[in-house]
């Protein structure tokens, strides 16, 4: 056994080798470029007088001294040509706030798509993005649009992945729709931004024709390129700017009933507050942070042994919760205020009641950048005892009459958590390492403990990625204290009608991160790779095309083969903006080393699945999606799912969405449960059935729009799910 181990240790550092030095071939004589440097740039002027007036007008004196700038070019759907209306900008800044007017001229004003819609929510409507690369790192950002039809949205960005559109500042907007187009106005305050003193910023400002489908752009990056912020043009003209010190208080109340017991309210209420302790640095702290303060967790019926990962909604965590990110998730946020479950019932005991989360008793971060571009974070977190009351049958010993007993039982004990990041950009951006450690420690229970360095280097203008982590645990695993070690390494092409990525990853039996952070499983090694063929240009009926090809195996430090297959997907937009989506994924057999609970392994016969997808031209009032998927295994088993959306925009100010699903299958083997079945203090029968299975659940959303400002919203999600067990075995 040891001797596996060394080999698979060995071929692990052997894969990082060669990635690594593939890494280094690659770089050629260009090395390592921090981004490529934009050609073009923005002015922006000091305010001399008063400050404009936010009214969407631009009539006020800056507009008539600033200088115009214009020369849009088009990303969809004519690449490269120059956009198809005029835009133009000017910019100024005082000692409080960025100022931003621009003119969307259009020659068809009285076809503009101007709709409402809750801040931050995407819709079909012309828009306009002012977006700021404020430490100049070219690595993340603020993004601020205004829709035609007055409805905000702003989010974090990054140079790669999703926008963190949880974030919300305070700023002004105001628009105007005439008979030349519509114009706008944004004021920016600089307390609202993080930014390094001096220097130039980012920027990039972006114009959404609706009935066009037209993406136009100040700085265009081609459709076969890659990056956002790293492309940024550059902002001129700031000058002895710095952030005022502001404090924001967001108290909140949350009041629940449940349908079990209608008569029961539950409620509760605490607060968040921000203070922003230099232009690069803020303070954040939290009382009694709940998960009902956002939208609930959409519901699910998960059979398997894994865990289901669900998203972060609470705003005191979201909130620069970039900061805290890594490959491997050593810092997974929603298990601060989980629902108690460090210690599990004793035999015979019956919960009467139980608490759906921990209180969050405090908690405070502290993060920012320097002006030598290190980011750090601090975040600290302390959580309450929670008590379960539970009820028991006893025996009395003289007249052996049965009777229960009702008492408290410590579910979850007091508990402090404490995460701490640092990370230094490196070739002058979007380049980094970083160190990221987390410390979890129980009252009179077990501590862990967490921490690893990550890295990311780009090169050849964004064109390649090399980036992973390395890391360390210290836990309780299987009731002993243990170590364990964990990397993940990725070299990927990012741009060219070419790409693709070589992955690997590894994580020793005791490698456990889930007391803070977030894992599937340990005691495996997984090397993939992903190729892609792109072709943006029109060809036949398709305006662009993109073919996926993967090829993965695991296998456990047994080497136990625990999955191998591979899969191929297309994905196709029509001329007329409608998607055709297809997938078909084949799994070779293997064996399960989990699914019993601890018991010995179980084959998983080979397996094929596919699934079919038809997305509409979102411009139009009834628009949507429906899809099929199947999938089956040599064993006979089946499983089919329809599912679909459809969103409805009546007017401008109405807006229904209704997402029905319906699965069904056959499962010839689904875990029921494990015994003991000669008393010896182990479970030695595992019982498995087949399963006929059924779900179907309609989430359904409405929204009233009575300004910008102020809406209604219906959120619903009735769910049921049935199944018949047979044929124990």
């Amino acid at each position: 056994m040891q001797n596996r181990k060394t080999e698979v240790c060995s071929r692990l550092f052997n894969w990082l080798y060669c990635l690594t030095s593939v890494a280094c071939a690659v770089l050629g004589p260009r090395g390592l470029h921090a981004h490529q440097a934009p050609d073009r740039a923005l002015d922006a002027v000091r305010l001399e007088g008063a400050r404009p007036q936010i009214d969407g007008v631009l009539d006020d004196s800056v507009w008539q001294q600033a200088p115009i700038f214009t020369g849009f070019v088009q990303r969809e759907p004519e690449e490269g040509q120059p956009a198809s209306e005029k835009t133009t900008v000017q910019l100024a800044y005082d000692d409080e706030a960025l100022y931003v007017g621009i003119m969307a001229y259009d020659s068809a004003p009285e076809q503009i798509v101007s709709r409402l819609v809750r801040r931050d929510q995407w819709t079909e409507a012309d828009w306009i993005q002012v977006s700021l690369d404020t430490h100049h790192d070219h690595q993340t950002g603020y993004a601020f649009a205004v829709y035609a039809g007055g409805s905000i949205y702003d989010a974090v960005i990054k140079d790669y992945g999703w926008d963190n559109d949880t974030w919300n500042g305070v700023w002004e907007s105001a628009h105007v729709i005439g008979a030349e187009g519509w114009s706008v106005e944004f004021a920016i305050p600089f307390h609202n931004l993080r930014f390094s003193s001096g220097g130039d910023w980012g920027i990039n400002i972006a114009r959404y024709i609706s009935r066009k489908k037209e993406q136009a752009f100040w700085v265009m990056v081609p459709r076969k390129e890659s990056g956002s912020v790293s492309r940024f043009a550059h902002l001129e003209g700031l000058a002895d700017i710095e952030s005022k010190r502001a404090l924001e208080l967001l108290p909140y109340s949350v009041g629940r009933s449940t349908v079990a017991d209608a008569r029961e309210l539950f409620g509760s209420a605490g607060a968040d507050l921000r203070y922003g302790l230099s232009s690069n640095m803020s303070l954040n702290a939290t009382i009694n942070p709940d998960f009902g303060q956002v939208e609930a967790d959409p519901a699910e019926l998960n059979l398997s042994v894994f865990e289901t990962f669900q998203d972060e909604r609470r705003p005191f965590f979201v909130e620069d919760g970039e900061a805290f990110e890594t490959p491997i998730d050593l810092f997974y946020s929603r298990r601060i205020g989980r629902q108690p479950s460090y210690h599990a019932l004793p035999d015979g005991h019956n919960a009467l009641n139980e608490s759906e989360s921990t209180t969050i008793l405090g908690a405070a971060k502290l993060t920012g950048k320097t002006a030598s571009k290190t980011t750090f974070g601090l975040l600290t977190a302390l959580t309450a005892k929670e008590y379960a009351r539970v009820e028991t049958t006893l025996v009395r010993e003289v007249s052996g009459e049965e009777y229960r007993e009702r008492r408290d039982f410590l579910v979850e004990p007091r508990t402090h958590f404490l995460v701490g990041r640092v990370k230094q950009d490196l070739f002058a951006g979007n380049s980094h390492v970083g160190l990221l450690g987390t410390a979890v420690q129980r009252d009179r229970a077990r501590d862990a403990y967490t921490g690893g360095v990550d890295w990311t280097l780009k090169w050849r203008d964004n064109g390649y990625t090399f980036w992973g982590q390395l890391a360390g645990s210290r836990a309780t695993v299987d009731d002993q204290r243990r170590s364990g070690l964990g990397n993940m390494a990725v070299l990927s092409k990012n741009s060219g009608w070419l790409r693709g990525e070589l992955w690997w990853e590894a994580y020793s039996r005791h490698f456990e991160i889930d007391d803070l952070g977030f894992q599937w499983r340990s005691d495996f090694y997984n090397p993939w790779l992903w190729i892609q063929l792109r072709k943006e240009e029109d060809w036949a009926i398709f305006r662009r095309s993109f073919y996926n090809f993967n090829r993965w195996g695991t296998w456990n430090f047994d080497r136990t083969n625990l999955q191998n297959g591979f899969d191929f997907n297309t994905h196709h937009q029509l001329k007329n903006y409608w998607w055709i989506h297809f997938d078909y994924y084949h799994m070779w057999r293997s064996f399960d080393d989990l699914d019993t609970r601890g018991g010995p392994l179980i084959a998983r016969p080979a397996s094929d699945g596919f699934e079919i997808e038809l997305e509409s031209d979102d411009r139009f009032m009834v628009s949507g999606w429906v899809e099929y998927e199947w999938d089956g295994n040599s064993a006979g088993s089946t499983h089919h799912e329809v599912s679909g959306s459809i969103r409805i925009r009546p007017t401008s100010r109405f807006e229904i969405s209704l997402r029905p699903r319906y699965s069904w299958g056959f499962n010839d083997a689904q875990w029921v449960e494990n015994f003991d079945a000669n008393a010896d203090g182990e479970d030695d029968q595992f019982v498995y059935g087949e399963l006929d299975s059924q779900t179907l659940d309609l989430t359904t959303r409405a929204n009233i729009l009575f300004s910008r400002d102020l809406s209604l919203e219906l959120y619903v999600q009735p769910f049921i799910s049935a199944g018949q067990y047979a044929n124990f075995k």
